[in-house]
Formats: C-alpha cells, structure tokens, sequence
C-alpha cells in the first residue's frame, strides 16, 4: 500500500509539472535551477538554504551552471545578493521549452537516480522540492563554504547587523521555537495548549532566560517564533531582540504583511553570536533554523532541555 501511495504523489506531482512545459522560451544549456515558486511545501528558512546549497553542491560535482529563483512567499533578491557566485536568472530564461529545459521533482527519486539524470542532461534542468541534504557533505563542501560563495546580505540587512554589531559588541544567543503551541505562530497540525499550559510554558522558558543572564552577565539576543514569549522578555536589561511579529515562509496563508526582513535578521544576528544555545522542553520542537546559522560561521552551538 505504502509503494503504491508513493507511485500516486509521484504521478500526481510530475503531472504538475508536466503542465509547465510549452514550445516558446530561452534556456540556459548545461544549467541546474533551483526554483521555489509556491507550487509546493519548502519549509522554513533554514530548511530553503540547506536545499539551496544541496543543489549547488550537485551543480558543482557536475560542472553545471547554477542559477537559484525564489518567488513564493516574496522575491529572494530583496533580501540576499549574489557574492562570489552569480546565482541571479533573468526573466527571459525562466521559461519552460520542452526542446531546451527538463524538470524533475527530487522527492521520489534517490541520489543516484537523480546524480545520472543531472549529469546526462545537456539542457536547462528545474529541480523541484526538497534536495539530498547530505549533497553538501557527500561532494567534499560545507554550509559555510558554500553559503559565503553564493549569498551575502543586501545592503539594508547588512546595515541593521552592522548597527547591531556596533551597539552591543557581541552577544550570545538564546533561540525558542515554540512551534504553534502558544497560539501565535502560523503552521499546521500544531495542539495549541490551554492558558493555563501556556502560562507555565513561558514562565518557565522566562526563568531560564532570567537565570542565564545572571550566571553570564552579557548582553543575549533571543530568538523566538513567539512573539507572546519575546514581549515578556524584550524589556529585560541585557536582552537584545529584533521587532517585528515572526512568520513561517511557507504557512502565511491569510498573512497581509509580506516583509520578512525580521526572519533574515534574526538568522544574520544569530550567525555573528558568540555562542548559541537552543533550548526547549518536552513539549517544543528542537530547530534546525540555529543550528544552520552557527554553521555558516563556525558560531559554537550546543542544545539544552528544561
């Protein structure tokens, strides 16, 4: 049952795909493009960067020409700037001619399949959902050597770091993902706790917040999907915060605001700590989202439950 479920998605899918195709359209020969355009599920930040760096790790191993678009839930290119690579694709060849371009949905074939399929090809390939994560490190690279090829900052993210740099000469970081347990974070199939519930989650994770600014006397910026947990803290003498009401980069559906300058400061300042720490309980989910960001600058990173 579980095989034939898997041939359905992937019928189902690939005949998505299939409806991009048309006979008109420039490409890119020899090329690989990472195109996140809303059609499916890419997750949060962290898990779109780690994709990202797989497939241009592939393109790498392959000598291909890489190109990266993302549209959906806004315009990468407002946010991150090419830095020693070129990642960019203009508009006129982001076309889908069924003579020069080939697309392929990663999620339902292995590595070998797709390294062949990659390495035959001489058109413009689109790849399609979540990436072999362990590309990066199957090729020789890493996140950081990658990431720092492709992106850097643009000039107003880069700034606000630079000011916060220059304000507070370094901190640790202290990151919180409480999911959607606190009724305030947008994603699906969460169990929202009672007040009660909630009241002793947050009072508990503001204890230790209390504690660790005791125990290490140093300025501490927190990270949280909560907005309720980080207006309980915000005020406290020592804590650095970036405003701004969090938001998931794929459930933001009935969201207005369309500004995630806060997600990609708060994965910059957390990259620049001196030290990370992810804490959680039994009942949070333990992030990847800081665990990228001590990655791409070799930050110390170590995990606590309370």
């Amino acid at each position: 049952m579980k095989k034939l479920n898997r041939v359905f998605r992937f019928l189902v899918h690939n005949l998505i795909l299939l409806k991009k195709y048309n006979f008109t359209g420039n490409a890119i020969p020899n090329s690989l493009v990472y195109h996140i355009d809303g059609s499916r599920l890419n997750m949060g930040l962290a898990d779109r960067f780690r994709q990202v760096l797989g497939v241009y790790a592939l393109a790498k191993k392959h000598n291909k020409i890489f190109k990266f678009k993302m549209t959906a839930p806004f315009d990468i290119e407002e946010y991150l700037e090419p830095r020693s690579y070129n990642w960019k694709i203009h508009d006129q060849f982001l076309s889908f001619n069924i003579f020069k371009t080939r697309l392929l949905y990663i999620g339902y074939f292995s590595k070998i399949y797709t390294e062949k399929f990659v390495s035959k090809s001489k058109k413009q390939v689109y790849l399609y959902s979540s990436t072999h994560f362990s590309w990066v490190s199957d090729f020789g690279y890493s996140y950081k050597e990658l990431f720092h090829e492709l992106f850097k900052p643009s000039e107003k993210i880069n700034q606000i770091v630079a000011n916060y740099i220059a304000e507070y000469q370094g901190w640790d970081t202290l990151h919180f993902r409480f999911i959607g347990l606190l009724g305030d974070f947008n994603e699906r199939n969460v169990n929202i706790l009672t007040e009660i519930e909630k009241y002793k989650l947050v009072a508990k994770c503001k204890k230790f917040v209390i504690e660790y600014l005791e125990k290490h006397k140093k300025n501490t910026f927190v990270c949280s999907g909560s907005v309720t947990f980080l207006n309980e803290i915000k005020e406290m003498p020592g804590i650095i915060t970036v405003p701004g009401t969090p938001k998931h980069l794929d459930f933001n559906v009935g969201i207005h605001d369309k500004d995630f300058h806060k997600e990609f400061l708060d994965f910059f300042l957390i990259s620049q700590s001196d030290s990370i720490l992810s804490v959680s309980t039994r009942e949070m989910y333990r992030s990847d989202f800081p665990v990228f960001a001590a990655a791409i600058n070799d930050v110390p990173f170590s995990r606590v439950q309370i």
